[in-house]
């Protein structure tokens, strides 16, 4: 099988080479990605007496994960090491290794060096480990592992995961494959490389982070602090106490269902492990331990200052909490533990309602928006005809733009000082949220603190825990558990077909605004200009929005960030919409809605020539901040409300007009541009009906 030379091994492309699993399973790198059975063949690069890196000859292969390849070779004094090819996300992956090349703790596979090959691949060099890993041990133990072995496995995995807390290193993605012994010494891998979700315990894997059995619900929203951590910490010590996980399931997508709703069966685990378990696995991460050292001390064991395993009088798994729990908890997460089981349902239901104001007439006017919601939402018309009557609105809204903004803008002036006196003659908050948030800042006010529901006594385990409604949000960062797992090459695909369909949207409305202008002949040209010159930036903006609202569509983000980045992008908008107005050489003075030749060009010299027309610096001022002002990747998430929001097309209008007023460029060409842009990646970008959760609620509680 071993028979390409070795010029064609180090070549691109080439013949792989193929090896054999060793039949007892102890080579523990084949538990880096897909884990094949055992005595399966697996094809690699590299075959025995490969030299891809100097000093290191290969011996074989022994696994191949989702980060690249992994050999057991030796160096030129013999010394055995591991070599792992890293073959995608090369700089990400090298940034963390190199974070962690100086760690050194007995129970954590070292890490030696990271090397460049002739063909720029990164290879990491680390310590081989030949023993078994945890994963091979629960195999031959189905029914959970003896209490003796449970103590020596968790209480050695706690410290290697204890030091790497406290050297600001979170792991984020334990599991028992990751985690091996040598010569009885339990140690800790993968530490240093970023993780892909597998799609079972045993095999498969894709493009985010952890791994679905043990991975905790909040890593859906974008969140990897250390307790994600204790999360999966709590979920193997349940799997070493019985065999298996809690949380199972036929597909990726029940199993996240049941790590956002269920609660774990406990009754076979015995105490103290349940005491430990229960709160790990806390659905809110405030209410799961805070140090990973209070999870051992109810086993008898503790981490000394050296972060070394010693053993103690076992203590009772309630009596540590930290301040972090012990605090209120002032706004929870839409998962958060609740005191008293039977209020779960109706904290839920309280939990979607709406935000109620205090200010009578923000009240009025937060009232008078949800009824024109629901009166647009209930009217039966046809979703054609309901897209038509929105953008004739649109087009209304857009011509008189400038009357829309002076009227915001003078209701505005009377309301700012209006709110200031409302609120030091006694208004409070401007909204009050029902719920607990609301209960909670109450509680700050007056009478005693609220107990957290980690300090109550927990009801006895349950044989069959009902599971718990999926709300919205819930539903939200399961579904983006999925989007995060879209490959490249489908994400390329989603983006081409958004871009083909936001030039067909643009071309239609485009179309249909010029038809109006064909009528008035000769005149109409100057307008017909200006409509392909808006058409096309449109089309830009558009695109750049689909593209990056792609992107992101994996999770939520920060809000700063994402607009700043979108600010930056347009300064190439901007760029490229001055190139287009230059080669098409669009008649600013006689287009724009007022007289830009009034403007004073003594007081914007350099941005608009003397009669009006606007210059490179107003189109690199005026675009990136339209594109930062405007949330763009919110109007192409999948996970919107709707498909197309005529409030969001509004609202893009009036962004493009406030930035008008801080550099006057023509209007309402800003305005229309923002609107159509809008439209189009509503109308082209994939959506999912949040009503689509009520369908799949019912099968969530059959799978409990």
């Amino acid at each position: 099988m071993q028979t390409v030379d070795q010029k064609t091994r180090l070549g691109s492309p080439k013949a792989p080479v193929e090896s054999p699993l060793p039949k007892d399973g102890r080579d523990f790198h084949q538990n880096d990605g897909a884990q094949p059975g055992r005595g399966k063949t697996m094809k690699f690069r590299y075959g025995n007496g490969d030299q891809p890196l100097p000093g290191f000859t290969i011996k074989r292969g022994v696994g191949i994960g989702g980060f690249g390849e992994v050999y057991f070779a030796t160096n030129a004094a013999g010394k055995e090491v591991a070599l792992k090819q890293i073959q995608r996300n090369l700089e990400v992956e090298i940034r963390g290794v190199r974070h962690c090349l100086n760690l050194k703790h007995p129970n954590l596979i070292a890490l030696y060096d990271i090397q460049m090959d002739e063909h720029e691949q990164g290879w990491i060099v680390m310590e081989y480990v030949g023993g078994a890993s945890l994963r091979d041990v629960l195999d031959r133990h189905p029914h959970g592992l003896p209490m003796d072995e449970l103590k020596r496995w968790f209480g050695q995995i706690a410290a290697a995961v204890s030091y790497l807390h406290d050297h600001g290193i979170v792991h984020r993605d334990l599991k028992p494959a990751n985690i091996f012994e040598d010569e009885g010494i339990v140690k800790l891998g993968d530490y240093g490389l970023s993780k892909f979700i597998s799609s079972s315990r045993r095999g498969g894997q894709t493009e985010s982070v952890g791994t679905f059995h043990y991975m905790a619900p909040e890593i859906g929203k974008g969140e990897y602090g250390k307790e994600v951590d204790i999360y999966a910490l709590g979920i193997i010590l349940y799997e070493m106490a019985t065999g298996t996980v809690p949380f199972d399931g036929e597909s990726s997508q029940e199993i996240i269902m049941k790590h956002l709703t269920d609660e774990p069966d406990l009754s076979r685990v015995p105490s103290p492990i349940r005491e430990i378990v229960s709160r790990a696995l806390a659905k809110n991460p405030a209410r799961r331990y805070q140090d990973v050292r209070e999870m051992v001390r109810p086993l008898g064991m503790d981490i000394d200052d050296r972060y070394l395993l010693v053993r103690t009088k076992p203590e009772s798994a309630s009596a540590h909490r930290s301040s972090a729990v012990d605090a209120e908890v002032v706004e929870p997460p839409p998962f958060a533990d609740v005191v008293e089981p039977g209020r779960r349902h109706r904290q839920s239901a309280q939990q979607s309602q709406p935000v109620h104001f205090r200010e009578p007439i923000a009240r009025g006017l937060h009232q008078a928006w949800l009824g024109l919601n629901r009166w647009w939402e209930q009217l039966n018309l046809a979703p054609g005809l309901k897209n038509l009557i929105l953008a004739l609105a649109l087009i209304i809204c857009a011509v008189n733009a400038v009357d829309i903004l002076a009227l915001i803008l003078i209701g505005l002036v009377f309301y700012v000082p209006y709110y200031a006196v409302w609120w030091l003659l006694g208004g409070t908050d401007p909204s009050v949220t029902h719920g607990r948030g609301s209960m909670a800042h109450r509680g700050r006010r007056a009478g005693p603190p609220v107990q957290p529901a980690a300090a109550q006594p927990s009801p006895p385990p349950s044989r069959n825990p009902k599971p718990r409604p999926l709300t919205v949000e819930q539903w939200k960062i399961a579904r983006r558990m999925q989007l995060a797992r879209t490959p490249a090459s489908g994400l390329v695909t989603e983006i081409t077909g958004a871009w083909l369909g936001s030039t067909a949207v643009v071309t239609v409305f485009s179309t249909l605004a010029a038809l109006f202008q064909i009528g008035r002949g000769q005149a109409a040209q100057p307008m017909l200009v200006g409509m392909i010159w808006a058409a096309l930036v449109s089309l830009l903006t558009a695109w750049t929005a689909i593209a990056l609202g792609k992107w992101w569509q994996k999770e939520q983000g920060d809000w700063a960030f994402r607009s700043f980045v979108q600010l930056t992008t347009g300064f190439a908008i901007g760029g490229l919409a001055y190139v287009l107005a230059e080669y098409l050489m669009v008649p600013w003075p006689q287009i724009a809605a007022d007289s830009i030749g009034d403007l004073p060009v003594h007081r914007w010299r350099g941005f608009f020539a003397a009669d009006g027309t606007p210059l490179l610096p107003a189109y690199l001022t005026f675009f990136p901040l339209m594109m930062g002002l405007i949330g763009w990747w919110k109007q192409a998430d999948p996970l919107r409300r709707t498909r197309l929001s005529f409030w969001t097309v509004l609202w893009s209008a009036i962004a493009a007009g406030l930035v008008h007023l801080i550099v006057p460029f023509p209007h309402p060409w800003g305005s229309l541009i923002a609107a159509g842009a809008s439209i189009a990646v509503q109308l082209s970008t994939p959506w999912i009906n949040p009503n689509e959760r009520l369908k799949q609620a019912p099968p969530v509680a059959e799978m409990a």
